[in-house]
């Protein structure tokens, strides 16, 4: 009964660990300050396993389809974009509630923005 229990218990937190993470569908649920949304256009992104990613970014009013890699890491929270087109982006990235909300901050000097993204 002892192994039952222990077999259950380690099943739940594998189960736990691996929803923690930064892969899946990401999708933008607010940004601050509000007219800072001009300049964080990405509405959703979807970010795989492998490394790559494919987002919707909002261009005068149309998705705009982007892909390529990134990467993340979580120790200084560093979220970098790397577009099969264009240049290298990097953010601030803390996951927060075991990973189903996401707090990017970007933006230049005077310009810093924090977007809350929610995973799902």
């Amino acid at each position: 009964m002892r192994n039952v229990v222990k077999g259950l218990f380690l099943s739940a937190v594998l189960v736990a660990l691996t929803g923690c993470g930064v892969n899946g569908k990401w999708t933008m649920q607010s940004v601050t300050p509000e007219s800072a949304k001009a300049h964080c256009p990405i509405q959703a992104v979807c970010l795989m396993e492998d490394g790559t990613y494919q987002s919707c970014s909002q261009m005068g009013g149309k998705c705009k389809m982007e892909n390529g890699t990134y990467t993340y890491d979580q120790g200084t929270k560093a979220l970098t974009f790397k577009p099969a087109e264009g240049k290298e982006v990097k953010y601030t990235a803390e996951l927060t509630a075991c990973g189903s909300q996401m707090k990017v901050t970007g933006g230049e000097k005077g310009k810093e923005w924090t977007a809350v993204m929610k995973k799902g």
